[in-house]
């Protein structure tokens, strides 16, 4: 991308409707370059023409470092400063050596992990090249060669060519994390935009799970465009699935073109290789108690898994971690929010949703609640 010195707003408008008139009306090429025409103009509409231009020096400067406004010894002290009123959203901020972004949530500020120049990556940067996530040493994680060898063996019961890439994907929890676990959410198994970043609930699952936490504590649930999967560890919630490699794949040219696996034939995936993961989950609830003993176990999955959610809720016992069964999130009606906050368990704690006064058929009665993210 060229650096255009000095340029002339009126200049830049100008030379965007001449390409413009090349595209017929109507045309997409048209439509974006008309869009790009507005984008120009609006720094000059809100009066902020010289803050656009100086924005676009920095962009092309290779000098240029984040400015950071605020040093703090302790997350404690951040925290009194996040409290006074006078943090700004998207203000960057060191915290014991490393940085972080404030980020403005319904009602309050929070702070979310964003590394400075000058430290090491942290889980769910992005590698400034090509985008992806950098690579962190998860809480759990099935080592080699036992991961390369679950993922031959799903990919031997599901029929599925030698090349297929299913996995293993592990926990969102980062080793030594600074955040305890309080809540582990068990899902199903990992989806296609799981697999891609390398963690689960990355997309809507994750938004789902974390609005439920919210709501069951009384606070504003996010929209989409709000969400980062980080907040999910930075509020204690683990997550992991009964299956560790993708049930529901499929070639991606199949996926991009909009196809999909059936939901009977991936909820087979899932029972056909519960044999073969068993034994991880077991072992990851037993690694999640002995350095987390307060820890609370939630299995989100579908119902169609009773079978294997009832050995699963055995490992949660052997470990000694509470539990409970849910649904799964995207069925979760938002008055059953109450599931993601251990502390209203109550009586209800280690029950499936048959026993508590036929909860299955209420909730798909409420289901519409959920649909609102």
């Amino acid at each position: 991308m060229p650096h255009i010195p000095d340029f002339d707003t009126d200049e830049i408008i100008s030379a965007l409707d001449a390409i413009s008139q090349a595209h017929p009306e109507g045309s997409r090429e048209r439509d974006v370059i008309e869009l790009a025409q507005i984008a120009v103009l609006y720094p000059r509409h809100i009066r902020k023409a010289d803050e656009f231009r100086s924005f676009y020096e920095e962009f092309f400067d290779p000098e240029f470092k984040l400015k950071v406004s605020h040093e703090f010894a302790t997350r404690e002290d951040a925290d009194k400063w996040l409290a006074s009123g006078h943090a700004k959203d998207t203000e960057r901020v060191r915290i014991a050596g490393q940085g972080f972004m404030v980020v403005q949530l319904p009602g309050r500020l929070t702070f979310v992990s964003a590394p400075l120049e000058d430290e090491a990556m942290e889980e769910g940067d992005l590698d400034g090249e090509n985008g992806t996530t950098m690579e962190s040493e998860r809480f759990y994680a099935v080592d080699e060669p036992r991961a390369s060898r679950l993922a031959e063996d799903c990919r031997e019961i599901w029929s599925l060519p030698d090349n297929a890439r299913i996995g293993p994907i592990n926990t969102n929890y980062i080793k030594n994390s600074r955040q305890p676990i309080e809540l582990v959410v068990v899902c199903e198994s990992p989806s296609f935009e799981e697999l891609e970043h390398d963690h689960p609930a990355h997309g809507s699952t994750g938004l789902r799970i974390l609005n439920s936490w919210l709501s069951s504590r009384g606070r504003d649930r996010l929209k989409k465009y709000q969400f980062d999967y980080r907040l999910l560890a930075q509020n204690g919630i683990y997550v992991t699935n009964l299956v560790r490699c993708q049930a529901d794949w499929i070639p991606e040219d199949l996926y991009a073109s909009g196809e999909r696996l059936t939901t009977a034939l991936k909820d087979e995936h899932v029972k056909d290789a519960w044999s073969l993961n068993r034994d991880f989950l077991d072992e990851e609830l037993q690694q999640i108690a002995r350095s987390y003993k307060n820890a609370s176990v939630l299995f989100a999955c579908g119902t169609e898994f009773d079978t294997q959610v009832t050995e699963a809720t055995k490992f949660a016992e052997g470990a000694g971690l509470n539990w409970l069964v849910s649904f799964h999130p995207s069925r979760l009606a938002g008055r059953l929010s109450w599931h993601y906050n251990p502390r209203q368990w109550g009586d209800a704690q280690k029950t499936f949703p048959s026993e508590r006064n036929n909860e299955k058929n209420r909730n798909q009665s409420m289901d519409t609640d959920s649909e609102a993210d």
